[in-house]
């Protein structure tokens, strides 16, 4: 069945921006099917979009699109000169969001790298000392709640042209999938103090409500820790939305509804992922690559429930996902073993048992020793 695109579903920009990047409405849409709605607002918008290139950048569709979208990205920013002296800004003041906690408070940020040498390879920290020319390189980054606006690399510490030009590009030529806007806020990082001078005329000549400001010490604390409270709620809400459509997959399968549970446990993996992706903690990371392996296994069922549809190949790399986020969750390594077996590669099945139950949280797992068993006596 082919998919179909709810209009209610999407940020009403979402199509707007593809339409502009120049990808087809085909393509549009079975990158759509990929996507699932914000857990707050419940549409799919470019946020959406971006997470599912970032999550499966090795997929060809995905490739496809992100080499359209640069393309176009690059003709854009060609249209201007390489200043945007010519770019009326004034035009975006509509675009500027009114409610800052709804994501419209952007962070410019300056992060060392690595090295280069005069060549402009990237060299290892520990020999650069030892590199006649070698040169740090930064990360210029522009985000909003974890989402990165825009990244550019630089060799050497920028200069305050290359500041204001980036700060630029990030309101006109984002990263595919956002769109050309003004943040509601404007906060850079102290690192970029000695700036000021140049940017102030450009970002003062603003229309309202746009603000900004440079970190003083006590104001980067207090960004960071807005940043954080606000990418926490995210978190928190992205996590909750994972256990939801975990549940609603659970019930699915134990009605033996497969497309309706794998619908439902894609959603969580996204949301798991989402929320994963926002900078956790330590303790916030652990429970989203929890849920991601329970999900991934349960997948893995799904796809080994009886029937035309069961996909042996798509089970087995499910329950080697679940074992990647949680090595010691059982039953990743069990539905691994029972979609080997499926498979007929016993030996394999074999071993990832035994895999499993070298691990002392699984060793003496009688689950696990009960399949490993089964399946020593179809060898014998």
């Amino acid at each position: 069945m082919p998919f179909q695109v709810d209009p209610s579903l999407l940020d009403p920009s979402t199509f707007d921006v593809y339409n502009q990047l120049g990808i087809s409405l085909d393509d549009f849409r079975e990158l759509l099917s990929q996507a699932s709605p914000d857990p707050v607002t419940g549409e799919i918008g470019p946020e959406q979009i971006a997470s599912v290139m970032i999550r499966n950048f090795n997929n060809p569709l995905v490739q496809k699109v992100g080499q359209i979208a640069q393309k176009a990205m690059k003709e854009r920013a060609e249209e201007h000169d390489p200043d945007f002296n010519d770019f009326d800004f004034e035009s975006l003041a509509s675009t500027t969001p009114t409610n800052v906690a709804g994501g419209s408070m952007w962070y410019i940020s300056l992060e060392r790298f690595a090295f280069a040498n005069p060549a402009g390879d990237l060299i290892k920290d520990d020999i650069a000392p030892t590199v006649p020319g070698a040169q740090p390189v930064f990360f210029l980054n522009c985000e909003h709640e974890g989402i990165i606006r825009l990244m550019e690399q630089v060799t050497g510490l920028p200069n305050s042209q290359q500041i204001l030009r980036f700060i630029k590009r990030a309101m006109v030529t984002p990263v595919p999938g956002l769109h050309p806007c003004l943040p509601r806020h404007l906060q850079i990082t102290m690192k970029l103090t000695q700036h000021r001078p140049y940017l102030q005329p450009f970002l003062d000549s603003l229309p309202a409500p746009f603000t900004w400001d440079i970190d003083t010490r006590e104001v980067a604390q207090m960004t960071r820790d807005a940043i954080d409270n606000r990418m926490q709620e995210r978190r928190s809400q992205y996590l909750a939305a994972a256990e939801a459509a975990k549940a609603e997959g659970n019930r699915a399968f134990n009605r033996q509804d497969r497309q309706m549970a794998l619908g439902k446990y894609k959603e969580a993996i996204d949301r798991a992922w989402d929320a994963a992706s926002l900078r956790p903690d330590t303790e916030d990371r652990l429970a989203a690559h929890r849920l991601m392996a329970v999900c991934h296994a349960n997948r893995a069922a799904t796809h080994l429930l009886p029937g035309e549809d069961a996909d042996f190949s798509k089970a087995l790399a499910d329950s080697q996902d679940a074992e990647k986020y949680d090595p010691d969750y059982a039953k990743g390594y069990y539905r691994q073993a029972k979609a080997l077996e499926a498979l007929g590669d016993v030996l394999q099945a074999q071993e990832s048992l035994r895999r499993a139950l070298s691990r002392p949280a699984l060793s003496g797992d009688k689950t696990l020793l009960s399949l490993l068993n089964e399946l020593d006596v179809q060898i014998d």
